[in-house]
């Protein structure tokens, strides 16, 4: 091998024309066959904070691309294994099984193909309990229905929240079809309990202390399962036609959690004899023919028996790459910033499964990563969620409009001495809050017992709260500015310039500093005094992978080529989110994995 070439030689030596050429590595797909005409470097393995790799090493070298693009090593396809133990046929081979596997699973098998479906972990994979649709039975029956024109005006607002980014026509389709395909998704289990959002726990004749208000983790007491219209009713003063940032409430939310439904659609495709499930199986890279088509994969058990699946189709649903700090650091360095991050994916063993893999292997098989990632990250705000009260840094200073959901509330903290921000309002608050959005943590409405909330508001507490959890949720109750300085461990002397100057663009009705909308600029003046310390961002996964259509197909090379058999849904893939995770549409995440994978599935056994 030559000499190797630093990135500045490279540019220096082709006369910085690299540009005008088409990069061979993101833009276009890594091609293994090409790799050894390439410039390399030396290889350099990052390692976690126990010391492993953190990410799987292909074998190759990473190369600088004519464009002057860096292709690390893990971009670059490796071979195909020499050998195999076991052979397995079926029409539709499907990685990965959580929400987007095991609908696209489902909906395969309903369409008459047989399915290999493979889990690295011991079982399927899911977590929380929100699913995002529009216009599902259960929504319109409880008039919570969106127009035409209120889905034209979503499909603008989520492009513009995601700076239009993303493939318009992804979210077209989400916004027509993601109703069907939940009341598709939960007919797996008809004996669902769905609570009228519209009524209080008594006026519905169930027992609210039966249901959980936390959908992470949590049990039923009664063994059942419930289902609601999450975050409904609305404000009936919330516009989103006067929004800064409108939010639509558009999630059904499931208590205890999707568990119990998901065991009924594992059930399903497990008693179908066109169905071959194997846990504890992780797939290895996927199988290219001599036109570009996939048409299987190899696969390896935890006894490192590797396993070569034939198959007309791939369904790539992998997950995201939140544990692969290499990816990470790669795609989207923020996230080093961030706080914490919620849910890590292992194995039996705790070694992590959210690496990447599907994003790797689409990338191998031609397939184009999307330009900008995204990190789903949120605030759940303070004593009042995220209602636009003021807003401090660590020096007491205020610091921009407060009035954006709380995934920006996360990104300004991140943005923060200290990454802390610091909510503030005085005991005014029950005759302000009726001005506040109907968003992702947000309080519109102060009551005396939680027993008065209609149930989309009741669980998870959303929307309304009484005096006492609002006091047991705030930081401290003080009687003085002062003494709520001393206590949140901020200057008092800045910090009561501050609200002096707030005060004074409260009463002249205009934010002349940054731009608040007036009838949510509220003076503070009436003791005791709330403030909650907020912390940085917290993230749950990334929410970006490789480019596709809105008909789930992998796109690839400069002209965007359907590449033939692989198809991609879940945290894989990518053209629906660009830098952030917008609340825009709420639940937007789990309801397209849910609608995509069931597309992706059809799709996959009709072979279209």
């Amino acid at each position: 091998m030559g000499k190797k070439l630093s990135r500045r030689d490279f540019l220096m030596a082709t006369g910085l024309t690299a540009a005008a050429t088409v990069s061979a590595g993101l833009l276009g797909g890594c091609s293994p066959k090409s790799t050894k005409e390439k410039v390399t470097q030396e290889n350099t393995a990052t390692v976690d904070s126990s010391g492993q790799l953190s990410c799987n090493d292909t074998g190759k070298e990473g190369y600088w691309s004519e464009a002057g693009e860096w292709i690390p090593r893990w971009l670059v396809a490796p071979e195909y294994p020499s050998s195999y133990e076991e052979e397995l046929n079926c029409d539709v081979l499907v990685v990965g099984l959580g929400v987007a596997g095991l609908c696209a699973s489902r909906s395969a098998l309903e369409n008459g193909a047989t399915v290999v479906a493979i889990e690295q972990s011991e079982s399927y994979n899911c977590r929380a309990a929100q699913f995002g649709n529009v216009n599902s039975s259960y929504q319109t029956s409880s008039n919570v229905e969106f127009s035409d024109q209120t889905k034209a005006d979503m499909l603008n607002a989520a492009m513009k929240a995601n700076a239009y980014r993303p493939n318009p026509k992804i979210w077209k389709y989400f916004l027509d079809n993601s109703g069907s395909a939940f009341d598709w998704h939960v007919s797996a289990k008809p004996d669902i309990t769905f609570l009228n959002p519209n009524q209080t726990p008594a006026e519905s004749g169930v027992d609210g202390s039966k249901v959980p208000k936390s959908g992470m983790g949590a049990t039923s007491t009664d063994g059942k399962m419930y289902m609601t219209c999450f975050n409904n009713p609305q404000n009936p003063e919330y516009n989103q036609s006067t929004e800064l940032y409108p939010m639509w409430p558009t999630v059904i939310c499931f208590r205890p959690d999707q568990t119990m439904l998901n065991d009924s659609i594992m059930k399903i495709i497990q008693s179908n004899s066109n169905a071959t499930v194997r846990f504890n199986t992780a797939c290895q890279m996927f199988i290219t023919d001599n036109s570009g088509a996939v048409v299987g994969a190899y696969a390896k058990d935890n006894d490192g028996k590797v396993i070569k699946i034939n198959a007309k189709a791939v369904v790539d649903a992998c997950g995201d790459y939140a544990s692969n700090t290499e990816m990470r650091s790669y795609f989207n360095h923020e996230t080093f910033g961030y706080t914490s991050w919620v849910w890590p994916n292992t194995t039996s063993d705790g070694t992590a499964t959210n690496m990447g893999m599907g994003l790797k292997m689409a990338v191998w098989a031609g397939g184009k990563p999307d330009y900008m990632p995204a990190a789903m990250t949120h605030s759940f705000g303070g004593a009042l969620g995220c209602d636009p009260f003021l807003l401090v840094n660590k020096n007491g200073e205020r610091f921009c409009n407060e009035d954006v959901p709380g995934h920006l509330w996360s990104q300004r903290a991140l943005r923060c001495p200290n990454k802390q921000m610091f909510q503030i309002f005085d005991d005014n608050y029950p005759n302000q809050v009726h001005t506040m959005p109907t968003g992702h943590a947000n309080y519109w409405k102060i009551v005396d017992s939680d027993e008065e909330e209609p149930w989309g508001n009741y669980i998870e507490n959303i929307g309304m709260r009484t005096r006492d959890e609002v006091s047991s949720a705030a930081t401290c109750v003080c009687n003085t500015l002062d003494e709520l300085a001393s206590n949140l461990d901020i200057p008092a002397d800045t910090l009561k310039t501050t609200i002096s100057r707030y005060n004074e663009l409260a009463n002249s009705g205009f934010d002349a500093d940054f731009g608040k909308r007036s009838d949510r600029l509220y003076p503070i003046e009436q003791p005791p005094f709330y403030g909650s310390k907020l912390d940085g961002a917290f993230a749950f996964c990334m929410v970006s992978g490789v480019m596709c259509d809105e008909g789930a197909h992998v796109l690839s090379g400069d002209d965007l080529h359907k590449i033939p058999g692989l198809y991609v849904c879940g945290n894989t893939m990518g053209s629906r989110f660009a830098g952030d995770y917008p609340t825009t549409l709420m639940g937007c995440s789990h309801g397209m994995a849910m609608t995509y994978g069931r597309l992706a599935g059809v799709n996959a056994a009709k072979g279209i």
